[in-house]
């Protein structure tokens, strides 16, 4: 896939999914913005939504080489593009209803095994923390965003794949098994049923 080639050649910070008003893509923008200086990392959103247009009209007014949007990709190539990222970042809008949920990206973003950055409040940072599975920073913070980007960016790729490692493992022993559960669950319904 082009795509994920063209995210493999950089140091490539890809946030995946719905660009609504509930992901707060300004920050990113925001970071991208400190970040200009630095050759060599890119912002890679790839998805669409309600606020798309005013975050390309914030690439465009800031000049920023260093953010491309892709728009929708079909789900088939989503796990090659993850695989090519060298970061996976979920932001949220510093709201108490969003800091109670834990979206459901962040299971795939878990799985993929990349560092992760949860720019955002509540759940979904405390998992990204307790599973040492990236760096955490505050909801809407562009500041702390673009710091992250650059803790990862200076780490040692052993470093960084071990926080992906540790968000894999995460996965396993978290989601996948509730996923199993479910599913023998329904099975044993079913079997009651028919029975």
């Amino acid at each position: 896939a082009p795509l994920a080639d063209e995210i493999a050649a950089s140091f490539a910070i890809v946030f995946a999914g719905n660009i609504g008003t509930a992901q707060s893509c300004e920050t990113i923008i925001g970071a991208a913005k400190l970040l200009q200086c630095h050759e060599g990392i890119k912002f890679y959103l790839v998805g669409s939504g309600s606020m798309a247009k005013s975050v390309r009209q914030g690439i465009e007014d800031n000049q920023l080489t260093n953010v491309a949007m892709t728009g929708q990709v079909p789900a088939e190539d989503m796990s090659l593009i993850f695989g090519s990222a060298s970061v996976l970042l979920l932001t949220l809008r510093n709201e108490a209803a969003l800091s109670s949920t834990i979206p459901s990206k962040l299971q795939s973003y878990l799985a993929a095994g990349k560092p992760i950055i949860a720019s955002c409040n509540g759940e979904a940072a405390s998992v990204v923390a307790k599973a040492n599975a990236g760096l955490v920073c505050p909801a809407e913070d562009s500041l702390t965003l673009a710091d992250a980007v650059l803790s990862l960016f200076q780490m040692t790729p052993e470093e960084r794949a071990r926080l992906g490692e540790n968000g894999r493992a995460h996965y396993e022993a978290h989601y996948r098994l509730q996923s199993r559960v479910t599913e023998l669950v329904t099975h044993f319904e079913e079997v009651v049923r028919r029975h």
